[in-house]
């Protein structure tokens, strides 16, 4: 068992010079997932309780005088329409002639988004960063709100195209399981695909319960002050942040045991704590809650 600190060391935003990526009018899909922990054994398992699959596939419809796209179920009924208005993605549901912000790839930091259209209804955003993320070997704007979720230009969100964009601690997690454009995968499990190919699974099971991918899960959050990460991926060389949700460094300490972090901050204030992990050209994000 080996004892080390957290390494308190902030990560630069940089966002590189580059031509907008308009979100995909057609030929593109997005296959969601949502997850419910089952707490019975030690370790909580994420069990698959719900696949949607969105297409959009270049049928467009008039909604005022505006162009929009219709983002339908794949193979199924409309869910809404989608247009991208330079930067700014404008969503109106089924049933509705309203158009809600649902992305907006032209904030900056510390931006407050007062109105953000996600399923369960609308809320306010705060931009904790805005970088650049390379995939398919272009630069794409991502944004931040303080989640282990990401905003990525020309593909959505991380958890879900119309999904939250931060952690949820409820019992359930959502992803973007895959998105693929044109034959060509961007997303895989959640996570940006560095070396994407072929197209996302449409016969995902909800009782393919192997097919539960997150690599990486915090428990129990909240807490009282300790907390475990379990991972699948190898962390040994990654580096370890902490801080709060301004950016101030919280001290702490990790014991790790094989693919097992114990983070115990005891001796921190009550609060809600970013964890973030940066491996390489990956970076994963937690919110921690200390009660």
């Amino acid at each position: 068992m080996k004892f080390f600190p957290l390494f308190f060391v902030l990560l630069t935003s940089s966002v590189f010079g580059q031509d907008y990526i308009y979100f995909p009018d057609s030929g593109a899909a997005w296959v969601n997932t949502v997850y419910e922990y089952d707490f019975g054994d030690v370790i909580p398992i994420p069990v698959l309780v719900d696949v949607d699959y969105y297409c959009v596939n270049g049928e467009d419809t008039l909604i005022g005088a505006e162009s929009y796209t219709k983002l339908n179920f794949c193979s199924g009924p409309y869910v809404g329409a989608i247009r991208d208005n330079g930067g700014q993605v404008f969503f109106v549901p089924k049933d509705s002639l309203e158009p809600f912000l649902l992305y907006d790839f032209t904030v900056e930091e510390d931006d407050i988004l007062p109105a953000v259209y996600f399923q369960e209804g609308i809320s306010e955003l705060t931009v904790s960063f805005v970088d650049s993320v390379l995939v398919n070997d272009i630069y794409r704007t991502r944004i931040n709100f303080g989640g282990s979720a990401f905003w990525i230009e020309g593909i959505g969100n991380t958890f879900g195209l119309l999904a939250e964009p931060w952690d949820n601690i409820s019992g359930y997690l959502a992803e973007l399981h895959c998105m693929h454009l044109n034959d060509t995968t961007y997303i895989q499990s959640g996570e940006v695909d560095f070396n994407p190919g072929a197209t996302c699974p449409f016969d995902l099971g909800i009782n393919e319960n192997e097919l539960a991918v997150f690599k990486t899960i915090v428990f129990p959050n909240p807490s009282t002050g300790t907390f475990t990460l379990q991972s699948d991926l190898d962390l040994s060389d990654a580096t370890l942040i902490l801080t709060d949700l301004t950016g101030k460094n919280i001290e702490g300490t990790v014991v790790r045991s094989a693919n097992q972090f114990q983070i115990d901050l005891n001796a921190t204030y009550a609060g809600v704590f970013l964890l973030t992990i940066y491996k390489e050209d990956q970076l994963f994000q937690y919110r921690l809650i200390k009660e």
